[in-house]
């Protein structure tokens, strides 16, 4: 802490100048420490809907490969590729 005037009435106003200046460097930090907590909770929630949506996109190619394989177990083709010889 340097005074440019020794006068006790500005050693005061100096100290309140200190203050004032570390309360804003302490309200920048913790907005730091608060936006880093907001984008964790983000980067959690985007993972697990991430997994989420992982599984359900599994889950729809199970059913697909499923449903196609029932259909061509079971419709087998009729169709008489050479009729146009007879």
């Amino acid at each position: 802490m340097t005074l440019l005037h020794p006068d006790p009435g500005n050693e005061l106003t100096e100290l309140s100048g200190d203050r004032l200046q570390l309360q804003k460097v302490l309200d920048f930090l913790e907005g730091v420490e608060e936006e880093k907590q907001q984008n964790e909770r983000f980067y959690r929630v985007a993972c697990r809907l991430d997994k989420i949506c992982f599984g359900l996109y599994v889950l729809i190619c199970v059913v697909y490969f499923c449903v196609l394989t029932y259909m061509f177990t079971s419709y087998p083709c009729e169709i008489e590729h050479f009729s146009f010889w007879y």
